[in-house]
């Protein structure tokens, strides 16, 4: 199932008109309201009330053919699927014995968890957000919150480590653009993999309250957003860091009405298994990639150098011909060839002695060494 959907016009017509438009919405995962949407932009009609119900009864009620395609008129759009809700029973062949519980004590506590409870209790505070750096598990709340994120984070670690795997804080390099200077390495926490590791971490969300006779900009009358301040809100968060984009994974797991983090870390746990997963054979086939083009550069390199060395055989072999030819024309003529200064007297053919012995040392360079 691929993450994008191009679909066209002619094609969405066809489909609209062979089953409901909710059916057809489901196999692009998204809504009824926005594959209407879709075809009010791509100007594709729609069947109206009742339609289907005569198709039941057995009726065969009028098609509408699709209009002609007007100047400038889209003929296809980009359908981003949404977000895919990974089930344990998917990645990890969920049994309810194994199912992740949060206690409500924290009673032996995981080490890595039992560590990084001391480092935050020394450094918690009551209106800001607390996060530490080093050996310590990536957890940004408030001492009102800490508690409890402290006994998710066990039963995470602990959910991670019966299902064969590991929540480990690992050191990566920090992501900085190329303009930067270079930056020290960073503490991650991490969901390790068969050695692949995605990384996360749990944050208490924040609400944005205006401060007290807050000035306007006398421009645009809108408050200059250091005329606000954050506040912890008791709402936990769990969040993958996962770069990719739009590409259909759920990366957000959060306190709302009807959920708690609690009982989402079983869907958590199956989402990072199958992204270390993913990004395991990505890593695989870039790796492959970068094989691939390290040998053909090589090739390249070789192939050019054998080049050079083609032309520089082939330019010995030719002014060796040259003096060759030379030679036999001043032989055929029999008529004596003034030497060079260099060669004062040449009564006994030093000359041509010294050409023929440059012809014989250029073909042999050409014919046996490599040439510089």
């Amino acid at each position: 199932m691929s993450e994008i959907d191009v679909v066209h016009r002619d094609q969405l017509h066809e489909q609209v008109w062979s089953a409901p438009v909710q059916a057809v919405a489901s196999r692009y995962g998204i809504s009824g309201a926005a594959l209407a949407k879709i075809c009010r932009k791509l100007d594709v009609p729609v069947p109206g009330r009742g339609y289907w119900a005569k198709a039941q009864a057995g009726h065969t009620p009028r098609r509408k053919k699709l209009p002609a395609l007007k100047e400038r008129q889209c003929t296809e759009h980009r359908i981003w699927r949404r977000r895919r809700e990974v089930k344990p029973s998917e990645a990890m062949g969920e049994s309810p014995a194994k199912k992740t519980v949060v206690p409500e004590t924290l009673t032996n506590p995981h080490p890595l968890v039992k560590k990084s409870a001391s480092m935050l209790r020394r450094k918690a505070r009551k209106t800001k957000l607390t996060s530490v750096e080093g050996e310590c598990l990536d957890i940004r709340v408030s001492v009102a919150q800490l508690d409890r994120a402290l006994r998710i984070a066990d039963a995470l670690v602990k959910g991670v480590e019966a299902f064969g795997h590991s929540v480990e804080i690992v050191s990566r390099k920090s992501r900085r653009n190329q303009w930067e200077p270079p930056a020290p390495d960073v503490r991650e926490t991490q969901v390790v993999v068969e050695g692949t590791g995605i990384g996360f971490h749990l944050e208490e969300g924040r609400d944005r309250v205006q401060k007290k006779n807050a000035i306007r900009r006398w421009s645009t009358g809108a408050l200059h957003p250091d005329e606000f301040y954050y506040v912890p809100n008791g709402r936990l968060i769990l969040r993958l860091d996962w770069p990719g984009y739009r590409d259909g994974y759920r990366r957000t797991w959060g306190d709302g009405k009807r959920q708690r983090v609690k009982k989402c870390l079983d869907a958590f746990i199956a989402t990072a298994v199958e992204l270390a997963e993913k990004k395991r054979k990505a890593d695989e086939k870039s790796e492959r990639r970068q094989r691939r083009r390290e040998e053909e550069k090589r090739a390249r390199q070789l192939e050019e150098s054998r080049l050079r060395d083609l032309e520089k055989r082939l330019a010995l072999m030719e002014e060796a011909r040259r003096i060759e030819a030379l030679l036999d024309l001043v032989r055929e003529s029999g008529e004596t060839c003034d030497a060079p200064d260099s060669f004062e007297e040449d009564a006994g053919g030093e000359w041509l002695r010294w050409i023929e012995a440059r012809a014989a040392a250029l073909l042999n360079a050409a014919s046996e060494g490599l040439v510089e």
